[in-house]
């Protein structure tokens, strides 16, 4: 289970089952959890439609948000040779040979080495603040948002940036729109860092003193940069991640690559 929108972590306290005042607070989804709550009710479509799931704020201590319990699952079944999928309550079938191709080229993507600590941290910017103390020569980056484009448009070079050029881009596990957003912050980031001088002049802005670039009119080489997406997960097997983000990393993966970019992938784990 996963929120079904892209959601501001930095704003969520939690999620509870029911609206009840004595209801259990709850860090994350979980379809366990979820089933528990349900106590005797039997388990129909009708009560996953009409079960909602609350988001309460971390700033008001309030609802901020409700979803039917049926648009917060997410499933992968093989029926057959068929490949059908459940994302923010519709089925999708997936043609069999794209959906071998797609899980292939995810499993080609190499794991980064950088040595992100595990995640036992109220919220996602604590734990980017954190960061620079366990990996040592980096930077938080986070929240440092930088305009381009004109307009109100602006975007976050990245969550953590070392002086081994590595540029990390860090999100809680979510619904395939939740880690799309992620890539595509991480294609808009890296595009701009190598063909817009004042892009670059604007982050080096915000930078620390330590990890200013002397020329920000020169481009830099993408062939010596590496690009991180790095989620953050409960789960204890390796990272996986919904088959349409798969599709946004695959397709995130190829348009930094033909900069030259690397593109690594990491798990970053949840720990009580």
């Amino acid at each position: 289970m996963a929120p079904p929108i892209v959601v501001d972590w930095v704003d969520i306290q939690g999620f509870k089952y029911s609206k009840a005042k004595s209801s259990d607070l709850k860090n994350d989804l979980d379809i366990q959890d979820f089933l528990s709550s349900l106590n005797t009710v039997d388990l129909t479509i009708g009560v996953l439609k009409s079960r909602l799931i609350y988001a309460i704020s971390s700033k008001a201590d309030s609802e901020i948000d409700r979803w039917s319990a049926y648009n917060c699952l997410y499933a992968e079944t093989v029926i057959g040779e068929r490949v059908f999928i459940l994302n923010q309550g519709k089925w999708y079938e997936v043609a069999g040979d794209f959906s071998k191709l797609v899980i292939q080229d995810y499993n080609a993507i190499p794991e980064s080495q950088i040595p992100l600590p595990h995640y036992a941290h109220a919220s996602e910017g604590e734990y980017n603040e954190y960061v620079p103390s366990v990996v040592g020569n980096a930077c938080c980056m986070d929240r440092k948002l930088v305009s381009y484009g004109g307009a109100h448009s602006t975007i976050e070079f990245c969550d953590v940036l070392t002086d081994t050029k590595q540029l990390v881009h860090i999100k809680r596990y979510g619904g395939s729109s939740h880690l799309s957003h992620l890539f595509n912050q991480g294609v808009v980031s890296g595009e701009l860092f190598v063909s817009d001088g004042k892009f670059r002049k604007s982050v080096n802005e915000k930078l620390p003193a330590a990890y200013k670039w002397a020329n920000t009119d020169e481009a830099p080489d993408p062939r010596e940069w590496e690009i991180i997406f790095a989620i953050i997960s409960k789960s204890n097997n390796a990272l996986d991640i919904p088959f349409f983000s798969k599709v946004a990393l695959r397709n995130a993966q190829r348009r930094l690559q033909s900069y030259g970019y690397k593109v690594r992938k990491k798990k970053i784990q949840i720990v009580p």
